[in-house]
């Protein structure tokens, strides 16, 4: 046995089986802490995606129109000590029923602005996606797959997903999915016990008060557990058929169990009825782009399809077929994904944490490949066996805290390059910010919708016309403001009596911008590049 292990080795053939554990060398003092505080790839891919989330997320974090009333709804939780039941932001819904879905998320992101602004707020997002791709790569790593191939998919990965890297509590959907498909996965193969697979329904638990993307979560549980029982066909043997559909119900039975945890936020049957308005609606896929079909010729598309076709490539290597469960997962995320360019970085973030074991792994390297690799440093099997056992290293940690204390240092955020934190000055303009604080325009106003949330969260003593909270104003409502915008001539007169509008709020270059710029008994009080404000005469304060 020795003698034919030490031949597979000089002929580069890689027997490793993909359950054998590679653990670290039993080290104790100066060793064993200097084994683990020594750097690893992982955190290579750790500081790198940091720094540049830091550089690019600065202003793409903020670049959403609801981050603004995500901030002012946790600054009014963390203020009253109470969830909102109305909704306390708008003039043409005041005081209709109105719940925070997402308050968790939201309590965390005012915190963090509270006590450091926009540049505190970046630091946490770019930590939390930084983490996530960490765990990516290491996913990867774990399931036997060569370095290069685990940083490959983990950037294509981080591509797939960069339309979602918002300041938003979304974030917890892009961690908390494919961590699911990951732990329930294992469970099906055997790969670890009840305890993690229970630790499903604690998260869900926290999940819940933070997204409404838990659902996506319990479904693709659930599709794994089905996957699982689907795969008892294929097996023959009766111990191995009982042993799947045991771990196949139990799945099953925690999806279950994630499901009432939906159930288990303060907001009571109010949520689902919540969540279920906002799925109802008709006007998402024609006003919003993310909700729109996929351009799969954009960046996140493009990366996505390039996992999806790896991920392809991968099994007709190995001459294999994918798991049920991971065939039903990734084409339940594909069709979502089709549908709706929002869960594009879903569907590549599932793919991702799967993808570079299945291109080849260690059991499928063929002899060509294995005696190519051993003069690659990122392909040799000494450099993928330490990245296995650097499961506890520190110096990903060691480096966030790091850069935490050079911004502490530096509140401006000038050593850190996050002095521009914010959103970005081309779409959400402050000075006209500082015009509305400097000189309240008459109320009540109709503003454009993309300006809702930053208003909500800058001029909190103006009530907006309406913001992106969709399942609030409903249909009928958004479809008679989107007549205003786009049809002024026609629409803008009858709706503003109605309402009694004294000022409009708008962008510069929009049709009613326009139209009111020529329209008797209208004046154009402030203009700049991004926005613009008119006051009706005769009915100032």
């Amino acid at each position: 046995m020795p003698m034919q292990r030490n031949m597979r080795n000089l002929t580069g053939i890689i027997v490793a089986s993909e359950n054998e554990c590679v653990g670290p060398a039993r080290t104790t003092g100066a060793r064993a802490w200097l084994r683990r505080f020594s750097p690893s790839l992982a955190d290579a891919v750790f500081v790198l995606m940091f720094v540049r989330l830091l550089q690019l997320g600065a202003t793409q974090f903020f670049n959403d129109p609801g981050t603004g009333w995500h901030l002012r709804v946790g600054e009014e939780i963390l203020h009253a000590r109470a969830l909102p039941a109305s909704d306390p932001f708008s003039w043409t819904r005041a005081g209709e029923p109105w719940i925070a879905t997402q308050y968790l998320g939201e309590v965390a992101l005012a915190a963090a602005y509270t006590l450091g602004g926009y540049p505190l707020v970046t630091l946490m997002c770019a930590l939390v996606l930084a983490g996530l791709f960490r765990w990516v790569y290491r996913a990867n790593i774990e399931a036997g797959a060569w370095p290069i191939w685990a940083i490959v998919v983990t950037m294509l990965g981080a591509a797939a997903a960069s339309g979602q890297f918002l300041a938003r509590p979304l974030l917890m959907t892009l961690v908390g999915v494919p961590l699911s498909f990951v732990v329930a996965s294992a469970y099906a193969s055997g790969k670890c016990g009840c305890g993690r697979l229970a630790g499903l329904v604690l998260l869900s638990l926290i999940w819940a008060q933070t997204h409404p993307g838990v659902l996506g979560g319990i479904v693709t549980v659930g599709l794994v557990g089905a996957g699982a029982l689907f795969e008892t066909v294929m097996i023959r043997d009766p111990a191995a058929r009982r042993e799947t559909v045991r771990r196949g119900a139990q799945i099953l039975a925690t999806a279950a169990l994630m499901s009432l945890t939906t159930l288990a936020t303060p907001h009571g049957l109010a949520w689902p009825a919540s969540i279920l308005e906002l799925m109802r609606l008709q006007v998402l896929p024609r006003l919003v782009d993310e909700w729109q079909a996929t351009d799969w010729t954009a960046p996140d598309g493009l990366a996505a399809a390039a996992l999806l076709l790896l991920t392809i490539t991968g099994y007709a290597m190995r001459h294999e077929r994918p798991k049920a469960w991971m065939a039903l997962v990734g084409g339940f995320w594909l069709l979502q994904a089709v549908q709706s360019g929002r869960h594009v970085s879903i569907f590549g973030l599932v793919l991702a944490v799967q993808a570079g074991a299945v291109l080849l792994d260690v059991k499928a390297a063929p002899v060509f490949f294995s005696r190519v690799a051993a003069r690659i440093p990122l392909f040799s099997l000494p450099i993928r066996d330490r990245e296995r056992r650097m499961q506890f290293d520190g110096v990903a940690p060691i480096a966030a805290i790091g850069i935490l204390a050079l911004w502490a240092a530096s509140p401006d955020g000038r050593w850190t390059g996050l002095s521009r934190a914010g959103p970005p000055q081309d779409k959400y303009a402050f000075a006209l910010i500082e015009h509305l604080r400097r000189d309240p325009p008459p109320q009540p106003i109709f503003n454009d919708i993309n300006f809702g949330g930053h208003l909500i969260h800058h001029a909190p003593h103006l009530r907006v016309y309406v913001d992106d909270r969709f399942e609030l104003y409903r249909d009928e409502f958004i479809e008679a403001y989107e007549r205003v915008m786009t049809q002024p001539r026609k629409y803008a007169e009858a709706v503003f009596e109605q309402g009694g509008v004294r000022s409009v709020i708008v962008g510069a270059s929009t049709p009613l911008a326009s139209f009111l710029d020529d329209r008797p008994g209208w004046r154009r009080v402030y203009a700049d590049p991004t926005a613009c404000v008119f006051v009706r005469e005769g009915r100032e304060r």
